[in-house]
């Protein structure tokens, strides 16, 4: 049987490059999440092909480290599919390319966010670009030769992007249970994790929203089969997972296809506990109660910003009093939630950056993450300012300036953003109050010795 092996490449220069599911960013404390394009086609080629599955980054392994386990370990695998992303593809072709030198791969297929939309660049390293990760093609790719052309996959000889992916894309998907234990789960867990391993799953792709600044805006929004989706929870219970983190870009957007879906989790009997990602627009009292009643313990929203002006301009189609009443909704039901905050959004002034901090105060964060914008390609903003891509590749600082402030004047204000959240006696009191059990108290140890690093860094 022909063997694949699914990659998520290393650390580079101590940074953890989150790379799952079209992210672009870099983990800020010590938490790190399975790749879910990996487990999803995990789950599609495991009945036709021999997979071995290596995550450098959440395994804390170098470059050197990484292909010396790979040398040792995997020589006689010759296909390879890897994760990229905007934020670390320098890094990453390049190590990609020093592999394939070693090994002299047949096929190399890649999956990244930014390659959506314009992958032509990328065939120098790779023969495929997967644009969609829950794709059955992949099946044919790796088995077959290099002239055929797929409805989901660009090549060399058949260059494609999203828009025309889109066209052929179905309304719902499925796929096999990812071959779970073949991750290091022990090295998986989020802030808001109440037990360990935690393991990632996705229900829906794409997004019917139309915020200017996200991909998946522009990626057409499908389901995933209901009895899939309870196929693997299943799974997960009878092998004493019960951690899960739903990582759909808007858990709740097809109220309907959700409410089905939370009631059969309470019909099946399955015992989970687990965190979404939502929009302050879906919150209401209904859906908030049914959460609570299958096992969901926290949200993280995508907020952006404590400035209505900011908010309408970049489409986020709520306000600020939409936040505090969402927020008050989830303190009631005792799910904690998270807000992402973004710096530096077109229209962004000191005055609204102090509007964004004391909204995280205000509604009482869980967490609170705050970070420099990055324009993305495929959306709105990056198409309207005709940005490029050698001008978005850091997610710590503003390559792209869209306000009239100083790039280091954006760097300061997130740092001082963060400190003054999570460096208050009473945020610090909150999490020692927190404390239930063995599992979060190591939690909170990491992130602190983390927080605390960064903190040092800035003096």
């Amino acid at each position: 049987m022909k063997k694949i092996l699914l990659l998520n490449p290393p650390i580079f220069n101590k940074k953890k490059f989150i790379r799952s599911g079209y992210c672009n960013s870099i983990s800020k404390g010590g938490y790190y999440w399975q790749p879910i394009d990996l487990a999803a086609q995990s789950g599609i080629l495991k009945n036709n092909f021999e997979i071995e599955i290596l995550d450098a980054t959440a395994e804390g392994l170098d470059e050197k480290k990484t292909i010396k386990i790979i040398c040792d370990k995997y020589p006689d695998i010759k296909n390879l599919f890897f994760i990229t992303s905007l934020a670390s593809k320098d890094y990453d072709f390049d190590f990609i390319q020093k592999l394939n030198n070693i090994i002299n791969y047949e096929k190399i297929l890649v999956s990244a966010g930014y390659l959506l939309f314009d992958n032509s660049s990328a065939f120098r390293y790779v023969d495929g670009v997967l644009l969609d990760y829950t794709s059955y093609e992949t099946l044919i790719f790796f088995s077959n030769g290099k002239n055929e052309k797929y409805n989901t996959i660009s090549t060399n000889n058949n260059t494609i992007n999203i828009n025309y992916a889109n066209k052929t894309a179905a309304s719902f998907f499925e796929y096999g249970v990812p071959l779970h234990k073949k991750f290091p789960l022990n090295k998986y867990y989020m802030p808001n994790s109440k037990k360990l391993p935690m393991v990632n799953i996705i229900t829906n792709l794409g997004c019917p929203y139309k915020c200017d600044f996200c991909t998946w805006s522009n990626l057409k929004y499908r389901q995933r089969k209901i009895n899939n989706v309870i196929a693997e929870l299943k799974y997960l219970n009878e092998n004493n997972i019960y951690e899960i983190m739903f990582i759909d870009p808007t858990f709740g957007a097809n109220k309907k296809y959700t409410f089905e879906l939370l009631n059969a989790i309470i019909k099946e009997k399955i015992k989970i506990g687990y965190s979404i990602e939502c929009r302050i627009n879906l919150i209401d009292e209904e859906f908030v109660n049914l959460l609570h009643k299958t096992g969901c313990h926290s949200i993280t929203f995508g907020l952006e910003s404590g400035n209505d002006e900011i908010l309408k301009n970049i489409g986020k189609g709520f306000t600020v009093n939409d936040i505090k009443q969402a927020f008050q909704l989830c303190h009631k039901y005792k799910i904690k939630p998270t807000g992402h905050f973004i710096i530096g959004l077109p229209g962004e002034t000191k005055k609204t950056v102090a509007n964004t901090i004391k909204l995280a105060k205000e509604i009482d964060c869980d967490y609170a993450s705050f970070n420099i914008f990055m324009p993305l390609p495929g959306t709105e903003i990056y198409k309207k300012n005709n940005c490029k891509l050698n001008t978005c590749g850091d997610t710590e600082k503003p390559i792209i300036n869209l306000t009239n402030l100083s790039d280091k004047e954006i760097y300061d204000l997130s740092r001082t953003a963060f400190k003054s959240f999570y460096l208050r006696p009473s945020y610090i009191l909150k999490r020692i109050i927190c404390l239930m059990n063995l599992t979060q108290l190591k939690i909170l140890f990491k992130e602190a010795l983390f927080f605390l690093k960064r903190i040092l860094m800035d003096h």
